[in-house]
């Protein structure tokens, strides 16, 4: 059980190494395209250009979140009193909700908490 649980945590590692390596391509092209080319890209985006490489990279972007939360779904049964297993698996979640939100709302942590924007709003009341 353990042996399994450990496989499980690296393909876990994996995918979500994998995730965090699509983000940030997703995140240099919004930074790179503005936003008439962005609208632009989004309207002519059509799936049958591409490859067959370029479809199954399209499709894993899709279902990679799937595949990760599936599979720490199917881990919690494997670490039942083993606490490294469980910490690990804690950890891979947390990271792996992380990774899925700033995929729904890229803004950066530290334009949140930069001094210099929040003292420019408070001296604006």
């Amino acid at each position: 059980m353990r042996r399994l649980a450990h496989l499980k945590l690296r393909l876990i590692e994996t995918c979500l190494d994998m995730q965090q390596l699509i983000c940030k391509e997703a995140l240099e092209l919004q930074m790179e395209q503005g936003s008439f080319e962005k609208l632009l890209a989004g309207f002519l985006h059509n799936t049958s250009d591409y490859s067959s490489i370029d479809l199954r990279w399209f499709i894993l972007k899709r279902t990679l979140p799937h595949t990760v939360l599936a599979q720490l779904e199917s881990l919690q049964p494997l670490c039942v009193g083993c606490m490294d297993i469980r910490a690990q698996l804690l950890v891979l979640a947390g990271k792996a909700l992380h990774l899925l939100s700033v995929q729904t709302d890229p803004v950066y942590p530290s334009f949140c908490w930069e001094e210099d924007l929040l003292v420019g709003v408070h001296s604006s009341r």
